[in-house]
């Protein structure tokens, strides 16, 4: 008899020897495990059968932090499909072998007085022998340093932006250095602060499941692809009788049209009933054809195509877009606004603008695109260099809204920026080009992933 694709795999797992990593097999009531491990992380290949379906699942857990820097599923119809995820799994296994000790940024806001301390730190790790790495770094570089760190602490003077930074680097360890630690120079109770800080991922649950009745939806998924500075997120939402239903998300490096593929294959096979989805994705939207350079999708008739594989109606839908419609749905006071999206040390920034209380996306979709703007700015050919700075992402922004504000006139910007909490100082800089009494009402938002979700939610109901 034939092997199974299953069968095929794990074969081809099985021989996957190399001198990185250890090979074991475990089998449980979730299914069939093979572990590939490293003393820096643990790899997992999972197969079990859902509905007469076979599903795989990847995961890496890092021994280091408890993070998962790699986690994605999907359906086992393709060999070959299969040991090219299998292969990026393992590159990013081995890449968290790389740093064989545990990097741990101290932040201020110069950068200065943690200098000291650091020395101080590194000097005691060396002499107890201990996995830690130390590096000072001023506030307006901590984001740019910040994605390579396993932790992240906060000198007390700048202890009041440890909420900002949190949402800023998602499920990344960052705390606050109590007073009493950070005065004394105390380097035993910062070695504490760092091990109790280490589990404390923060969750996604929440965000993931949402608060909200949508009415009207029956057999809906919705799903939103997050570009992170040192990620990429795909999560999902399932809605049956107007209630939430089912969740979830993967978490990988890179991202192609075949991961969304991949995440579908495994929520359909889960929900075969499901018959709407929606896709709320970065990129141009024009027609059902999406355009997303930084991956290297050109024109692609993503809706056709994911309609005719699903045999249902999948939507798709820009992400600032999407983040304009649901702060509007949050918050329907305002009825004139942009919503401005700058992913972290991202190099592009989109805005969703909402014009008498609708969303306003132009002939092809092309409005609020600033990939275009900047081409035609002064921070334009500095770009890449001014993005992993707060001066350079408030000279970015300052450029960038000049032109949305100037042309729509808004009764006020919302920003979705992680790099930008001081927007006292970004309304300053605006009003460098513009006069103070035009300028909009600036708004921090408080998270973008929610609103995704309602804006996607949103334009699915109203089709």
């Amino acid at each position: 008899m034939e092997k199974t694709i299953g069968e095929q795999f794990r074969s081809y797992l099985l021989k996957q020897e190399d001198p990185s990593y250890t090979i074991r097999e475990a089998s449980d009531e979730e299914g069939r495990h093979i572990f590939f491990e490293t003393q820096e992380a643990s790899a997992s290949v999972t197969m079990h059968t859902i509905n007469g379906t076979e599903i795989c699942e990847l995961r890496i857990v890092s021994t280091k932090t408890g993070r998962t820097p790699f986690y994605l599923h999907f359906e086992l119809n393709d060999l070959s499909h299969a040991i090219d995820l299998f292969h990026e799994m393992t590159a990013s296994l081995k890449k968290q072998s790389e740093t064989r000790v545990i990097h741990v940024l101290l932040c201020c806001t110069s950068g200065i007085t943690t200098s000291y301390f650091t020395a101080r730190m590194k000097d005691a790790a060396r002499m107890m022998e201990l996995p830690y790495a130390f590096e000072a770094v001023s506030y307006d570089h901590l984001f740019q340093k910040g994605t390579g760190a396993d932790v992240i602490l906060l000198a007390p003077q700048i202890s009041w932006r440890l909420q900002q930074v949190q949402e800023a680097f998602g499920d990344k360890p960052v705390a606050a250095i109590p007073v009493s630690v950070f005065a004394a120079y105390d380097v035993n109770g910062m070695f504490r602060l760092i091990e109790a800080s280490l589990p404390s991922i923060h969750s996604d649950a929440g965000a993931l499941q949402g608060n909200d009745e949508w009415h009207g939806l029956n057999h809906a998924l919705c799903v939103c692809v997050l570009i992170e500075s040192h990620a990429v997120r795909i999560a999902w939402r399932l809605y049956e009788q107007g209630r939430l239903a089912d969740f979830g998300q993967t978490r990988k490096d890179l991202y192609r049209l075949r991961d969304l593929e991949d995440m579908l294959d495994f929520v359909t096979t889960r929900h075969p009933d499901i018959a709407r989805v929606m896709v709320v994705t970065p990129g141009i939207i024009d027609h059902g054809r999406l355009t997303f350079r930084q991956p290297g999708i050109y024109n692609e008739e993503v809706s056709c195509r994911f309609s005719s594989r699903y045999q249902c109606e999948v939507l798709f839908l820009n992400d600032a877009n999407a983040m304009a419609l649901g702060y509007h749905y949050r918050h329907p006071s305002l009825h004139d606004f942009c919503f401005y999206f700058q992913p972290m040390a991202g190099r592009s920034a989109g805005v969703g603008m909402i014009v008498h209380d609708h969303l306003m996306a132009g002939t092809h979709s092309i409005a609020g695109e600033m990939q275009f703007v900047i081409k035609t700015v002064l921070c334009g050919s500095q770009m890449e260099s001014l993005a992993k700075t707060v001066s350079g992402n408030l000279e970015i922004a300052s450029e960038m809204l000049v032109n949305v504000i100037a042309c729509v006139d808004p009764e006020a910007v919302v920003i979705a920026a992680g790099m930008i909490s001081d927007l006292s100082a970004l309304k300053q800089q605006l009003s460098t080009y513009i006069p103070a009494q035009y300028l909009p009402r600036l708004i921090e938002a408080d998270g973008s992933l929610n609103y995704m979700f309602d804006g996607g939610l949103l334009y699915l109901s109203a089709r």
